[in-house]
């Protein structure tokens, strides 16, 4: 991962990723895509108020970065916050509503809400204008999952893994999508490639675990 490379090496030995996260986060706090990371994390985590903390602190060196935006509102979105998911995105609204940033926040915020078709929409318009972009992909791919549309996903997540092969989450997206299906043995088998990622992905360690104890549905 990159952000060990900004710690010593006998440091960043003895520290876990989750430390190392934090730690280089810490000492480099104008690197807005390391501090996104590290929120990211802290939101699989369920650390909601931390990430708040720690995106909030980003935001007051760049208070117009879409970027971080989308990552407060998904804090927002992860937490279930129904009440407050409609406007969770006005802040990017206001600053450019035709940005891939703002409109990837509203199609997220339309999921929060169980509102597949109109995230559906957003995506697949996203999708033809910027189909080389992750997370664009990577979200089609969640939202696909979400519906059990099996064939799709799939196809989803391989792509986002082709744009993005350093990035793990679409090969835990993948495996937990086989899980949902059913399919134990190609699941495990797919999760077992990114297991040393389990310790900032928990829905990974899980997942193993239910698969290991046979638990799995």
């Amino acid at each position: 991962c990159l952000f060990f490379s900004a710690l010593p090496i006998s440091e960043a030995a003895s520290l876990s990723k989750r430390e190392a996260l934090a730690r280089a986060a810490l000492d480099a706090p104008n690197d807005l895509n390391l501090q996104i990371t590290y929120v990211e994390a802290l939101i699989r985590a369920a650390e909601f108020g931390e990430a708040q903390a720690v995106v909030s602190r980003a935001l007051r060196r760049a208070p117009r970065s879409l970027a971080l935006l989308l990552a407060e509102a998904r804090i927002v979105f992860a937490r279930g916050d129904l009440r407050n998911a409609r406007r969770a995105c006005a802040k990017l609204q206001r600053i450019d509503a035709r940005a891939i940033e703002t409109r990837l926040c509203v199609a997220e915020g339309f999921l929060a809400l169980q509102r597949s078709a109109r995230a559906f929409e957003e995506l697949d318009a996203l999708i033809r204008e910027a189909p080389e972009r992750f997370d664009i992909r990577l979200a089609r791919a969640e939202a696909m999952r979400q519906r059990m549309q099996f064939e799709e996903a799939a196809a989803e997540y391989r792509e986002a893994a082709r744009l993005a092969p350093d990035d793990p989450r679409p090969t835990i997206g993948l495996g937990l999508l086989y899980e949902a299906a059913g399919r134990k043995t190609e699941a495990r088998k797919i999760l077992s490639e990114v297991s040393g990622e389990g310790e900032l992905y928990p829905e990974l360690l899980l997942a193993l675990g239910r698969l290991s104890s046979g638990l799995a549905a």
